[in-house]
């Protein structure tokens, strides 16, 4: 899983700009980094195409964090 929690930061660093020492797994993409919806929408479709897989409607709510996101790609 760290070599996910890896990838998953790097796509993070790419979308949001942060480097990934200012990133953890209790961040709140809302709350701690300032996304919004759109922002989100985005974020998903970069890890859709750099994994080959689609998130679902219904997953999206539940990514809060990156831990909770980590836990969605790892369902995969």
């Amino acid at each position: 899983m760290k070599n996910l929690s890896n990838k998953i930061y790097q796509v993070l660093r790419r979308e949001i700009g942060l480097p990934t020492r200012e990133l953890s797994n209790n961040l709140n993409f809302f709350n701690d980094l300032g996304m919004d919806s759109f922002d989100i929408v985005c974020l998903v479709n970069a890890l859709e195409m750099k994994f080959n897989f689609n998130i679902s409607d219904e997953e999206i709510p539940r990514m809060e964090t990156i831990g909770n996101l980590i836990q969605v790609v790892n369902s995969k």
